[in-house]
């Protein structure tokens, strides 16, 4: 049964209902538009029940009707990326339920936030000039380490985990590496000595933590493209909550370690939730302009790839899970997959791409660690993905997919009856733009991969929001088949 809500674009209809609306309205030129209108309602309803979702309504239930004014003002304060608060404190998983949460922060070439960075005092360095997205570099350590505007004052809060030459050469080439005409090497060169100086204290929580009850589960969650740093909070939360809710009577919460992931995926989101009001709708983006999807796509794989490392450093008995939204697929799958075959050979000869594939030449085999990845609604394209699946690389991996062909987002269905999902970082995966679903399970079956590769549509709702999907009766039941797989 479909339910009106008084006020809220959500309307529902029986079946009964949308039939007589449309057969007692055919005969009436002037309601044409709404036969057909209701003609598509009716029709996906019939298909599986949905829940429809209204985005005021969605953005009072996640913060404003559930957090006072003081606890929406510190969400405010942390609402960009690189804010620095750590907002676990503030805002738990559950304040009834005992976890153990680690929070990962990458930057936008993927290097890992130092543990000392754990609040709001390198704001302003970081969030200066935030939405200009012409800069490969922007919302980086690299970035603020050697910006002229910082005065020093960045790099002498750090140690100096950088060779004298390595600096003057990076700082000679500032302007070029701004307009992106080279420095790629020294970039590049950046990003390997912050990691290979931060990634061991990173490596120390995470044994702490895994030998400490024993931890037999890691549950990381990854959210997606324009996803503001307080907001990825939230989904987080409520990840893990759906996560302990349906966990099977075989595991224990005892026995799991949730894992924030957060990385600089754009921040334009508005931020009206004070006072009553409420809407997180996204900003107009300029996406094709400044170069926003392509840079944004290098930072999920940077990010991806430092995290392969990180896990590299797991028992291998520790079971993995790898749980993401749209486009925290690409970060995901970037543990393991190299990107090589979604970049053109064109584009693989750009120093900044061709210096990307030497770092994942140097990723750590992760094929005897167990990693299993629910990814929802993702954003990403499914062929190049899982071209190079292989059975002996891939034989302890097992991929969740949930995808859903009317996700408006998805199908980049930004103007009426016209859709662009491969093109700008193809989502084809997500939306099953042309079986794209099907195309990807006969990649697993011809590698005798056929029991590792599972999917589903997990909504009839054209929304993309993560809070949307988690209330669809699909996704929980494929989220549910997911968890008791894990017994």
């Amino acid at each position: 049964m479909f339910q009106k809500k008084k006020g809220t674009k959500n309307f529902y209809l029986s079946i009964e209902e949308c039939i007589l609306f449309k057969t007692s309205t055919l005969l009436v030129p002037k309601l044409l538009l709404y036969n057909l209108f209701f003609l598509v309602i009716c029709s996906d309803f019939v298909k599986g029940q949905q829940t429809v979702c209204d985005q005021t309504e969605l953005c009072l239930s996640i913060i404003g009707e559930k957090y006072s004014e003081s606890e929406k003002k510190i969400l405010l304060d942390n609402w960009n990326d690189f804010s620095g608060e750590n907002l676990n404190d503030q805002f738990p998983i559950d304040k009834n339920i005992k976890t153990r949460v680690i929070s990962l922060r990458f930057d936008g070439i993927g290097c890992i936030y130092p543990s000392f960075i754990n609040d709001t005092a390198y704001r302003a360095l970081f969030l200066n000039n935030q939405k200009d997205q012409r800069d490969y570099t922007k919302l980086s350590f690299f970035d603020s380490y050697y910006s002229d505007t910082v005065d020093g004052k960045f790099r002498k809060a750090l140690p100096g985990i950088l060779s004298e030459n390595l600096v003057q050469t990076i700082v000679g080439k500032r302007e070029s590496i701004e307009r992106n005409e080279s420095g790629a090497k020294e970039i590049y060169a950046f990003r390997k000595t912050w990691n290979s100086y931060y990634l061991p204290e990173i490596d120390r929580a995470f044994k702490a933590q895994i030998q400490s009850s024993p931890v037999k589960y890691v549950f990381f969650f990854i959210h997606g493209f324009n996803v503001p740093y307080a907001l990825a909070h939230l989904q987080g939360n409520r990840m893990f909550k759906e996560i302990i809710e349906n966990l099977p009577k075989s595991i224990s919460v005892d026995e799991v370690l949730f894992v924030r992931v957060f990385w600089p995926a754009l921040s334009e989101k508005k931020s009206d939730f004070m006072n009553n009001r409420c809407d997180i709708t996204n900003n107009k983006l300029k996406v094709h302009k400044s170069k926003a999807y392509y840079f944004g796509t290098n930072r999920a794989y940077l990010a991806g790839n430092t995290l392969n490392n990180i896990i590299a450093k797991f028992p291998t008995e520790v079971s993995i899970q790898i749980m993401t939204h749209s486009f925290g697929s690409v970060v995901a799958s970037s543990t393991i997959l190299c990107p090589k075959p979604k970049i053109s050979e064109r584009q693989q000869a750009y120093p900044l791409n061709s210096e990307l594939l030497k770092a994942f030449k140097e990723s750590e085999d992760l094929s005897k660690h167990q990693l299993h990845f629910f990814m929802n609604a993702a954003g990403m394209p499914g062929v190049s993905t899982f071209s190079k699946i292989n059975q002996q690389k891939n034989q302890n991996h097992y991929f969740y997919i949930g995808h859903n062909r009317k996700d408006k987002t998805l199908l980049k269905a930004f103007i009426p009856l016209i859709r662009f999902p491969t093109t700008k970082n193809s989502s084809s995966l997500g939306c099953n733009y042309r079986k794209e679903v099907s195309k990807v399970k006969h990649l697993f079956a011809r590698e005798m991969l056929s029991d590792h590769f599972y999917e589903a549509r997990t909504s009839n709702d054209k929304e993309h929001d993560f809070f949307c999907y988690v209330q669809q009766p699909q996704y929980r039941q494929f989220l549910i088949t997911y968890l008791h797989s894990l017994k």
